[in-house]
């Protein structure tokens, strides 16, 4: 389940490193900053899903770490 749609997390986040290399593109190239305000806009929008599975699974796994201990430290006897 955690992996389900891992592919299209990866292309979100090309897609939000492409728009966003883009986006300095346009500016660095004096394009339109509206071209390149859009451009940031997508970026941001493609890249939260991937940026919020990364923090979740770092999340996730430092409370399994956290379980685990705890598991532990009740299994020696210090309730």
């Amino acid at each position: 389940m955690e992996y389900d749609h891992w592919w299209a997390q990866i292309l979100s986040a090309i897609g939000a490193i492409f728009a966003l290399v883009s986006a300095i593109w346009s500016i660095h190239g004096g394009g339109s900053v509206w071209t390149a305000l859009l451009l940031v806009l997508v970026a941001t929008v493609l890249g939260i899903w991937p940026y919020q599975k990364v923090k979740m699974r770092g999340l996730w796994d430092k409370h399994c770490k956290a379980v685990a201990e705890e598991k532990a430290r009740r299994s020696q006897g210090g309730v």
